[in-house]
């Protein structure tokens, strides 16, 4: 896969790519950036969604692979996502399926997706059963990252990147980690220096970690940090929360889990909870109901055999492993007496 990192590169560059091209777009993203897709219209077909939980579905797949037929494109296509990860998401996916299988490009247009969904070729759409629960692992051929695109990005979008970042450094790189403690200020004004240090870093210890494990059997696992509970409290609010706020929560809860085992001290989960907070992300669970909490969280993808698993932090920086087992299965009474006591 290749990573271009800049500003100003994203029509440019897709403009010069040859062959016959698809984009799928976020619709608010071609509303903010008219001229530039009316530039890109008269040389590729250009396909826009409204980027909503509901709409990163099986149906929207379908209509994606529909419009595509009927333009009679071959296997020689290539598809460019335009948008944050439910576009990538649902482009790879695509890609992935469409003639058995074809190349896209990521364009990755919130933070969020610039260091998570874009990279690391997951893919897949939404069920009522919960996220994500179907897809492919399609890496993309490119990926280009115009930082551009975060000047127009809402503060409650960039902070929602800022909450994976958090957790790439927590569960990897302590370093990372005391770089965002220091550079509040810096990185929430968007300084150029802040912004890129942040990204390259965080997406090379993400590709480090796939790079070792592409099929998800082992160390990617420890990309999971903060999803278990995470991923449930999004599926229990009916995707009514950010992706990065959910992570956040479960990023807290997950490091007390770890706590209340001795695996991680009670100073690095205030720690954690304090960065968290400085940059303005929830770190306590909402009012949900617990058994609806729990009953999303045994769907989970990483549950097996009716037990719930977790990653667990050893430290910040640092993510525990048994046996080259980097998710564990934690007790339900635990998990229930931390829900009640938060």
């Amino acid at each position: 896969m290749d990573k271009i990192v800049g500003r100003g590169i994203w029509k440019k560059h897709l403009l010069e790519m040859e062959g016959k091209i698809a984009i799928v777009a976020d619709s608010i993203v071609k509303e903010l950036n008219k001229a530039d897709f009316l530039e890109l219209e008269k040389k590729h077909q250009v396909m826009t969604i409204m980027a909503t939980e509901a709409n990163k579905s099986r149906n929207t797949k379908h209509e994606i692979e529909d419009m595509l037929l009927e333009e009679g494109h071959d296997r020689n296509l290539i598809l460019v996502a335009i948008g944050g990860g439910i576009i990538t998401d649902i482009t790879g996916y695509v890609a992935s399926t469409f003639k058995r299988g074809i190349r896209y490009v990521n364009v990755p247009t919130t933070l969020l997706a610039m260091v998570d969904a874009s990279i690391g070729g997951k893919t897949g759409v939404n069920t009522k059963h919960g996220k994500n629960m179907l897809g492919s692992v399609w890496h993309p051929t490119e990926v280009i990252i115009d930082l551009d695109f975060l000047e127009t990005l809402p503060d409650d979008e960039f902070i929602s990147g800022i909450a994976e970042i958090i957790k790439i450094a927590a569960a990897l790189d302590e370093e990372l980690f005391m770089y965002l403690e220091k550079n509040k200020e810096k990185i929430m004004q968007r300084d150029d220096e802040a912004i890129r240090h942040v990204i390259s870093r965080a997406i090379e210890l993400k590709l480090s970690v796939v790079e070792s494990d592409e099929r998800d059997d082992g160390k990617r696992h420890v990309l999971n940090l903060g999803h278990t509970i995470g991923h449930a409290v999004e599926s229990a609010l009916d995707f009514k929360i950010k992706h990065g706020f959910a992570v956040s929560i479960g990023l807290v809860f997950e490091s007390k889990v770890a706590c209340s085992l001795e695996k991680i001290s009670e100073k690095d989960v205030k720690r954690i909870t304090r960065l968290l907070e400085k940059f303005g992300l929830p770190t306590k669970l909402p009012d949900l109901d617990e058994e609806r909490l729990i009953r999303h969280m045994m769907l989970d993808k990483k549950s097996e055999n009716g037990n719930v698993n977790m990653v667990l932090l050893d430290g910040i920086g640092k993510v525990h492993s048994s046996k080259n087992r980097f998710s564990h299965k934690i007790d339900l009474i635990a998990i229930r007496k931390l829900m009640r006591g938060q």
